[in-house]
């Protein structure tokens, strides 16, 4: 294939250079040539996959032999019971409406005997009749209000029992004299259609009825009172329900699927109240599928629509059952044939991975050896080359932690002294000053407490507040020779006193600050040391008042930091790696050295 890209190649330039008016036709070839080697590549692939392993191509090939008579088998079984499903889901929606239009019906018919009730009730009667013929039927002012507040308290008492036996359904109830007299119990609004419910065809007097249209989208039980003995009308009465608590009847219904209709279709309730009072009509929407139950004890109709992706619900779960059968029987088939296969070729693909693993430098030993055949003795053969491997890793690695060991008390060694001649230099300075010889003593307590703490075995860190301590002895000595020209200040969270740095790293740090800073100083030399926590990271900034970098040392700088600075830097990033940074910035006035670490405990430290 390489050998004939190649001539179609030179061809192509040949043609390119001789002819120019073919040029498209060369970049066609191209194009096909090139989706050709592409094509050819996938299939190859596919190929090489399928003739790798004997396990692929038997765990393939059984599993197309179970795959096969599962499927038929799913698929006749959905068919056959499609049909029983459809039937038994209509048959328990109606069911469901069923329920539903008898729990309905059974508030409705409370309402109705409460409304009854209220027509029949001897105070309200010979009220509104006192309403309607005050000279036939005549009552002092005294009885009057008395007559009037027993009428009122049977309406409370009404809308009190309805909540107790059946729910918080009651809107409010209005009482009509003949006159248009008007008397309210409950907090609902006024009447709407007050002329319709004069007008309204009552059926029976003193028989309660559900009025055919809503009033302010209220159901509404309505009755005419009249007087038993003379057959006197004396006005009616209106029980009005809240239209959320009647949606709770029907709240087992999706949004918008049940309606509540008087026998012209007008829609008394519904989930969306703007519709209350509009025609209901029929929905010609596909796979919408519509089901009425008339009411027992009123002319109204119960509707629910159901979308046939429900009604199919049930269908599809079986479905799905069906299928999720077959796709895990066929899965426990693949399973099973594939453990059977690997356990035969387990031996061969365990020792071809640890030699693929081998060679990216991670070496296993191939464990539970039970037999003894050849495969064995070449897994025995690869763990011995192994264990050999191993051995010779583990002495080139101590052999290069002993060198960076040494290097590292070499950098402490080369630290000491370098120390010691500068201290003792400043103490000589001094023992030259008669006035300031009595201090001696004391400036060599101090070099002496420094000493005794550098070389102390056992500890390579220590806590932060112990290190700003001997740091602190360190300027202490300074300020005996620099007097009233030098202070020092040092600030430590106590959040971060128990954090752990590498023993004597700050010493390097404030010998800089005074050999390049506070030495050079004219006035009255300052150094700070400053330790804070920054994205989770131990920040410490030793801050001089120096005159900063000269051009040479900013030069040199560039290339490296000095002796002193890359010996810190060394031992950091020995301790703690890359996560480790020194920096040296130029102030406005004097010179920075940060150190930035993580954050360690003490805790931690010694546990580990």
């Amino acid at each position: 294939m390489e050998l004939r890209g190649q001539s179609a190649f030179l061809f192509s330039c040949k043609r390119f250079t001789y002819q120019m008016e073919y040029d498209s036709i060369i970049i066609s070839y191209q194009f096909v040539e090139f989706s050709c080697t592409i094509g050819g590549k996938l299939s190859m692939r596919w190929t090489n996959w399928f003739q790798s392993k004997l396990l692929h191509k038997m765990v393939l090939i059984y599993s197309l032999l179970i795959l096969i008579p599962l499927s038929i088998i799913s698929g006749t079984f959905y068919l056959r019971s499609k049909s029983i499903m459809e039937n038994q889901t209509i048959e328990t929606e109606n069911r469901i409406l069923e329920e539903t239009s008898d729990k309905i019906d059974n508030v409705l018919r409370l309402i109705a005997k409460k409304t009854s009730e209220i027509a029949d009730n001897p105070a309200i009667q010979k009220m509104l009749a006192n309403d309607a013929l005050p000279t036939q039927y005549p009552l002092r002012q005294n009885e009057r209000d008395y007559i009037q507040d027993a009428a009122m308290e049977a309406l409370e008492i009404a809308i009190a029992n309805t909540k107790r036996e059946a729910g918080d359904f009651t809107d409010s109830i209005h009482l009509y004299n003949r006159s248009g007299g008007h008397y309210i119990a409950g907090q609902g609004k006024a009447v709407q259609f007050y002329q319709a419910f004069k007008i309204l065809p009552y059926d029976q007097p003193g028989t309660p009825q559900w009025v055919f249209f809503p009033d302010h989208r209220r159901m509404v039980c309505a009755a005419m009172i009249f007087d038993k003995e003379t057959g006197l009308e004396l006005g009616f009465v209106l029980f009005m329900l809240k239209i959320d608590h009647v949606m709770t009847l029907y709240e087992n219904y999706p949004q918008n699927a049940f309606y509540i209709t008087n026998a012209n279709n007008i829609i008394l309730s519904h989930h969306q109240s703007s519709r209350v009072g509009d025609l209901y009509t029929a929905s010609k929407q596909q796979g919408l599928v519509t089901l009425t139950h008339k009411s027992q004890v009123s002319e109204f109709k119960y509707i629910s629509e159901i979308r046939t992706d429900k009604l199919t619900a049930s269908i599809r779960k079986q479905a799905y059952y069906a299928a999720g059968l077959t796709v895990v029987s066929w899965i426990i088939v693949v399973v099973i044939t594939y453990l059977i296969l690997k356990r035969i070729t387990n031996p061969l693909l365990k020792l071809t991975r640890l030699m693929r693993s081998a060679e990216r430098g991670k070496y296993e030993l191939i464990k539970d050896i039970r037999t003894k055949d050849e495969i064995a003795s070449l897994c025995l053969s690869f763990n011995s080359l192994v264990t050999e491997t191993q051995d010779l890793i583990q002495r080139v690695y101590r052999t290069e932690l002993l060198k960076k060991e040494a290097e590292l008390k070499a950098i402490r060694m080369q630290f000491n002294p370098h120390f010691l001649y500068n201290t003792l230099e400043y103490i000589s300075i001094m023992a030259q000053n008669g006035q300031a010889k009595e201090q001696i003593p004391i400036i060599v307590k101090k070099v002496a407490d420094i000493f005794r703490f550098s070389i102390s075995p056992g500890q390579t860190v220590i806590p932060l507040e112990m290190e700003l301590e001997f740091a602190s002895l360190y300027m202490q000595i300074h300020e005996f020779r620099f007097g009233d020209r030098f202070s020092y200040q040092t600030v430590l969270p106590d959040e971060l006193k128990r954090v752990t740095v590498p023993k004597l790293i700050l010493q390097p740090l404030v010998e800089n600050a005074f050999v390049h800073g506070v030495d050079r100083v004219h006035g009255n030399g300052t150094i700070q040391i400053v330790a804070y926590e920054h994205e989770f990271q131990l920040v410490i900034e030793v801050r001089d008042n120096g005159g900063g970098l000269s051009g040479t040392e900013a030069a040199l700088h560039k290339k490296g930091l000095g002796t002193g600075l890359e010996n810190v830097r060394s031992r950091m990033l020995h301790h703690y790696g890359p996560s480790a940074q020194l920096e040296l910035l130029q102030l406005e006035q004097g010179t920075c050295v940060r150190l930035t670490m993580p954050i360690t405990l003490v805790e931690q430290t010694e546990a580990g």
